[in-house]
């Protein structure tokens, strides 16, 4: 199980190792909005993994080995991993992860 937050306080870091103004970046501030919304707890974002519970929005930088081939997912599927302590919401086009976060949200975080 992963923890992102407890008693109001972030325990995890989303992670975007080349933030921008592109869909990663969309989708790390609404990951961070709604979180915080929903428990108080304002997750950080950063370029760089955190001692705490990690979740990636970039497939590549993780180091979590995962097939995003279109052959498995679709053309704009996605896919949400866990390894240890930390997750991985990612996705075949830049977009995807948006989705990852939103099936995150919805299906496991009510």
């Amino acid at each position: 199980m992963v923890t992102i937050c407890r008693d109001g306080e972030a325990t995890a870091t989303i992670v975007l190792t080349k933030p921008d103004d592109g869909p990663e970046q969309r989708a790390a501030e609404e990951f961070q909005r709604i979180i915080r919304k929903m428990t108080g707890a304002i997750l950080p974002i950063s370029a760089d993994p955190g001692d705490t519970t990690n979740i990636y929005l970039d497939a590549n930088a993780s180091g979590m080995k995962c097939d995003l081939s279109e052959s498995r997912l679709g053309y704009d599927g996605f896919v949400l991993k866990t390894s240890g302590d930390d997750l991985l919401l990612a996705g075949r086009q830049p977009y995807s992860c948006l989705y990852a976060v939103y099936h995150l949200l919805s299906r496991h975080l009510d």
